[in-house]
């Protein structure tokens, strides 16, 4: 699936449903238990990935119930600067886990934000893998 002005692209499951949120922001929905991924990107990026999390994680502890930041850590998503923010939190009465790679290519800046129930987290995990494996940033 190709998404943005410069056609960044992400494979996903055939029977995932594709939900264009806004003109910045694709979700990527499993038929099923609240599992998604859902794709941003910015043409104004964040001086770097770590400072772009740190700002959306104090907003999220004003606003979110029983939000709890696992980390904010740097890392390097295929040799671009990035930064993975992972956390939980309750909404709904659902108990939500979630990780968030920032990740800045230049020009662009982008969010790959994974999110399932708290309850089946770990074997949701090959599935992420795989989405942030075919996912392919606009290179600048």
């Amino acid at each position: 699936f190709a998404l943005g002005p410069a056609g960044t692209t992400v494979a996903h499951p055939p029977d995932w449903r594709v939900v264009q949120v806004s003109d910045t922001v694709t979700d990527f929905r499993a038929p099923q238990g609240g599992m998604y991924l859902r794709v941003d990107w910015t043409d104004q990026p964040p001086p770097t990935p770590v400072a772009g999390w740190e700002v959306i994680s104090d907003a999220f502890t004003q606003t979110k119930q029983n939000y709890r930041e696992i980390r904010i850590e740097p890392v390097v998503y295929r040799g671009f600067d990035a930064a993975v923010w992972e956390y939980t939190y309750t909404e709904g009465g659902a108990d939500l886990h979630a990780v968030n790679i920032g990740i800045a290519t230049g020009p662009y800046g982008y969010a790959l934000n994974f999110q399932t129930r708290a309850g089946i987290w770990e074997e949701s995990q090959d599935i992420f893998r795989t989405l942030q494996a075919t996912f392919n940033p606009v290179l600048p």
